[in-house]
């Protein structure tokens, strides 16, 4: 279950001022769920992703890190070419009943690529065992600067 989503090859355009939020994966088998997922075939997709809200993004949790495990703020999956600035990503629901395992992230890069990341905030709420990141920055952006991250305990 993705907020916004973009599949298949692309050339250009953007994903900016919206505000994402009550994205929740409730089967409790499992599956993730994604606040903006960028999983396109291209690795040159000149996409600007930017000025972004997102929050309550939330999975049953699972020991994963792909797409389809937990809840992910932004999830770049696949392709490249991604310029993804300004945006606020608020991890502030719990995960469900594989918290205790699941590995979140306010911003999870699982694909190889390249790409900008930059000036973003991310704020992440931890209740009881719940796992929360922002993870795998390396690899496939070729520029990553200005993150501010927070952390809260519950």
């Amino acid at each position: 279950m993705t907020g916004i989503s973009v599949f298949n090859g692309i050339s250009g355009g953007a994903i900016f001022n919206n505000k994402i939020s009550d994205i929740k994966q409730t089967n409790t088998t499992g599956w993730g769920s994604n606040g903006i997922g960028l999983f396109s075939t291209s690795t040159a997709s000149g996409l600007n992703v930017y000025n972004n809200f997102i929050s309550d993004v939330a999975s049953q949790g699972f020991n994963g890190t792909t797409a389809t495990d937990n809840g992910y703020g932004i999830m770049i999956n696949s392709g490249g070419g991604y310029n993804i600035y300004f945006n606020t990503v608020v991890l502030n629901k719990n995960q469900g009943a594989g918290a205790a395992s699941g590995i979140t992230a306010a911003l999870s890069i699982v694909g190889q690529g390249s790409g900008c990341v930059s000036h973003h905030i991310f704020i992440i709420i931890f209740w009881g065992t719940s796992i929360a990141n922002c993870r795998s920055l390396t690899g496939m952006l070729s520029r990553v600067h200005l993150l501010e991250y927070y952390f809260f305990f519950d």
